[in-house]
């Protein structure tokens, strides 16, 4: 019975993503989605690969969303929301057709190989996160939200980000991440956070300066003065 519910998801999909461009009613609702993510990704945001690549439902998972793209009859929220769960889907597909691997990094051009397809277009997740999200959206919390498969990396989410309500999952999303000790040390005499705040300064503060930011997330309260610091960056794969 899932099997013949899948195939006419996909010929449904099918049907609907060859209709002229601009009028594609179809929307994702991600319970396939998240229902994988369930399966192999754990609380600390750790991927079982080994099992994620050997499961049937992931390629439609992945179909299902190469055959939509979002158009001007999609809210913000759904279109945002869209590009955030891509952008995870198609980590999680480039590491599992290398898997085993000890590190993203180990993938040549794992950033900026264009082969992310959405419609008629090739993408890298390089454009998705920098032009799709960013550029468009410019919400700094976009960046806790989307998993690059590093230890490093803001935890992976085991439920599909979700267009309802979408400003206070990311604003939790931030919150969560800021105030983990093991991704930043926020103490009265110690701000050493994320290389993500140094790489994506602008993003954070077009000022410059992040420390309002990370004071109006943190739990902690500091200095105004206070000097930050960064952590080192584990590229390690974030497997189980």
């Amino acid at each position: 019975m899932k099997a013949f519910l899948i195939s006419l998801i996909l010929s449904g999909i099918t049907a609907v993503a060859a209709a002229q461009p601009g009028s594609q009613p179809f929307k994702p609702d991600y319970l396939l989605y998240g229902e994988v993510l369930q399966r192999h990704v754990d609380d600390r945001g750790r991927v079982n690969y080994a099992a994620l690549k050997a499961d049937k439902d992931f390629p439609v998972v992945l179909k299902s969303m190469s055959l939509m793209h979002p158009n001007a009859r999609w809210s913000r929220e759904e279109q945002m929301s869209f590009w955030i769960n891509t952008y995870n889907m198609f980590v999680l597909k480039l590491i599992c057709d290398h898997y085993p691997i000890g590190s993203v990094k180990d993938i040549p051009d794992a950033f900026t190989r264009e082969f992310v397809k959405i419609g008629v277009h090739n993408y890298s997740l390089d454009y998705i996160e920098k032009e799709m999200l960013m550029k468009k959206f410019t919400w700094p919390e976009i960046h806790f939200a989307i998993n690059c498969g590093a230890v490093s990396c803001p935890p992976l989410q085991n439920t599909p980000i979700r267009p309802e309500g979408l400003e206070q999952q990311l604003r939790a999303l931030a919150r969560s991440f800021i105030n983990n000790p093991h991704f930043n040390t926020l103490t009265e005499k110690k701000v050493e956070v994320s290389r993500i705040f140094e790489w994506y300064a602008s993003d954070f503060a077009p000022s410059g300066s992040i420390t309002d930011y990370l004071r109006a997330q943190s739990a902690t309260q500091y200095p105004d003065k206070v000097k930050v610091e960064y952590k080192n960056y584990d590229w390690s794969l974030n497997a189980q």
